[in-house]
Formats: C-alpha cells, sequence, structure tokens
C-alpha cells in the first residue's frame, strides 16, 4: 500500500486541471511518482484539489473486497477530506469495478466525487445513466500532466520498479571496493561500548554529522572518507536518533537525497539506518510511496531493524504529515 499527502509541506507542485477521468489516470503519475498499475486507488479531496491519495495492488485487494473497501473509506475518513475519488485500473477488470462500487457504497460521510475503473485505452465510470461501453482514452507518460510536472523538476519514473531500482543499495565490485575503505577509514572510530555517552553523541553530532549533511543538502563535495564516516556514526542509536530530530517538513526533501545517497553509497551492514531516516524524511514530505520503498529495503539489509519496520507503519497507516507533532522521542524509544 502506497499513499500520498500533497498538502505537506514541499515545493510548489505542478497544477493540472483534468477535464475527464481519462485526465485524471493520466495525472496519477504524477501523484505518486509512478502510473500505477493493476491498482486501486483511492483520492481524498477538499474542494477541487486533491489531498491524498492511497494506491493498492488489485491482487492483494482482491482477497477480501469488503475489508478492502473498509481500509479505504478509512483511511479517507481519518484525512477528514470533503470528496472521495475511487479509481482500479488494469486487471482483472471486473474485480476493479467490484472494488469500486464497494468502496463508494460506503461512502456515507464523504462526497463520492467520481469513480471508475480502466483499461490503458478505455475507461468505465460509477455513475448512472453512463455508457456501458465506456469512453476512449490513451494512457501515456507523456500526458500533458506528466510532462508539466517532469518540465517543473518533479521525478517521475515508468513503473514502481523502476522506482525501487533508483533506491538500490551498492552491489558487485563496488561494494567490495567500498567496504575495503571502509575497513580502513572508520577503524576505532567509535567506542565499542552498547550506548555513546551523551557528550559523545554531541561531539560526533558536531564535528562530524551535522558538517557532513550540511554540506550534502547544499550539494557541496563530500569526500568518501567523510560520507562513511557519517553512515558509519548513525548506526549508533543515540547518534542516528539526534540525526533524526534534525529531519522537519521544511528539510525533509532534502533529507530524502541525502540519506538514499548515503544509504546507496556504503556497506550494507550500515545502510539501515540511512534508509530508515530516508524513509522517515519522505513520509514526512507526503511521499507515502517512496518512504515504503526505503523502509523495505532497510529491511530486506537488517529484518530486524526496528526503526524501518516503526516508519513502514507510519507510512502505511493513513497519518497525515502534517498531524506530526515534531516529536521523535517515543518512536526513538521504540526503535531503540
Amino acid at each position: 500500500m502506497t499513499q500520498r499527502h500533497p498538502r505537506s509541506p514541499r515545493p510548489p507542485r505542478p497544477v493540472f486541471k483534468a477535464g475527464d477521468l481519462g485526465d485524471l489516470i493520466n495525472a496519477l503519475p504524477v501523484l505518486f511518482g509512478f502510473p500505477p498499475e493493476n491498482s486501486l486507488v483511492t483520492l481524498g479531496l477538499n474542494g477541487p484539489r486533491i489531498v491524498f491519495g492511497m494506491r493498492l495492488d488489485l491482487a492483494d485487494a482482491g482477497d477480501d473486497i469488503s475489508r478492502t473497501a473498509d481500509l479505504a473509506v478509512g483511511h479517507l475518513e481519518q484525512q477528514r477530506v470533503q470528496g472521495g475519488i475511487t479509481l482500479a485500473i488494469g486487471e482483472p477488470l471486473d474485480l476493479g469495478r467490484r472494488l469500486v462500487l464497494a468502496v463508494e457504497a460506503r461512502l456515507i460521510r464523504i462526497r463520492p466525487v467520481a469513480g471508475g475503473w480502466a483499461t490503458d485505452d478505455r475507461y468505465w465510470v460509477s455513475m448512472a445513466g453512463a455508457s456501458p461501453r465506456g469512453y476512449a482514452y490513451r494512457r501515456s507518460l507523456h500526458h500533458p500532466a506528466t510532462a508539466q510536472a517532469v518540465w517543473e523538476g518533479q521525478e517521475v519514473v515508468s513503473s514502481r520498479s523502476a522506482l525501487e531500482a533508483t533506491m538500490a543499495p551498492l552491489e558487485g565490485d563496488r561494494l567490495h571496493q567500498i567496504e575495503e575503505t571502509a575497513a580502513r577509514v572508520v577503524g576505532g572510530l567509535i567506542s565499542q561500548h552498547k550506548e555513546n555517552s551523551r557528550e559523545e553523541v554531541e561531539a560526533f553530532m558536531a564535528g562530524d554529522v551535522i558538517p557532513a549533511l550540511r554540506d550534502l543538502r547544499a550539494s557541496r563535495p563530500v569526500s568518501e572518507a567523510r560520507l562513511l564516516r557519517l553512515a558509519c556514526l548513525v548506526t549508533r542509536t543515540k547518534i542516528r536518533d539526534a540525526a533524526w530530530t534534525l529531519i522537519t517538513p521544511d528539510n525533509a526533501h532534502d533529507y530524502v537525497r541525502v540519506w538514499l545517497h548515503v544509504a546507496r553509497n556504503v556497506p550494507h551492514e550500515w545502510a539501515p539506518s540511512a534508509y530508515s531516516l530516508a524513509a522517515f524524511a519522505c513520509w514526512m514530505c507526503g511521499d507515502g510511496a517512496k518512504s515504503v520503498m526505503a523502509a523495505e529495503q532497510a529491511l530486506r539489509l537488517d529484518p530486524d531493524y526496528t526503526m524501518a519496520g516503526l516508519v513502514l507503519d507510519l507510512a502505511t497507516s493513513g497519518l497525515n504529515p502534517q498531524m506530526w507533532d515534531g516529536d521523535i522521542s517515543d518512536a526513538a524509544d521504540a526503535a531503540s
């Protein structure tokens, strides 16, 4: 399940007005970062503007139509939106139709704005009086909605798997080189005690972590040795948590880029902490899809990494990032 909260603080998003359901389907890659395939999509609206989006795989959703419809409506209600749009895209087409109708039947406190199901070249709408033959359209990443978003600097890729590939860790010869360098440059860097003292944490934050993060956020050159030193330090829980507190709604987009860069360029055993920080930053700026992917990547490398599991739960909970109180202390204690 992936979610998107476009109203979360972030650089200005392109504004696109959909003229029909086909235009809306072609605008979904702008919302999720990739075109949903074989998916159930629910969108929450305040006035004419989409403020929340959730995507489920049809294959998973079809196991229990009632449960899936309840889940979708529950998330919409949690967002306190005024209106809802439900779309099923891809196969099985009839399963998509039944899911859309099940969701709409449960929209009691939320106004159903539109609903439909679609293939790549035809869509059908749920409203009374609609043509049973559906309506022709063409699904394309070259649609004006996507073209406008890319022109204005947004990353949109061809599929969910393509987005995951942009977040994959190092492999092969380059990984072996990094591991050799890491052993040489960070030997004896941190204490062998289970926990670093407050004084040690403050010293490492001031001397190493914050200066490296400042340069990475500003896209200034950071040597391989400094990057590895940063990655090694945030494997320690107290230092990681201190870095976690630096992520705010105003800088989360920078930290997505920074922590994904760190995670992808260090030994695998150090990467889960950086992936988890990236996952939290993704969630803070409203990108549930990337948050889930980053957290899942951390868990592939370390299935027991608690922070990754906590952020994954957060990213799939339906909680709007604007409702976050900015205090990670409880979450950090649980992740320790």
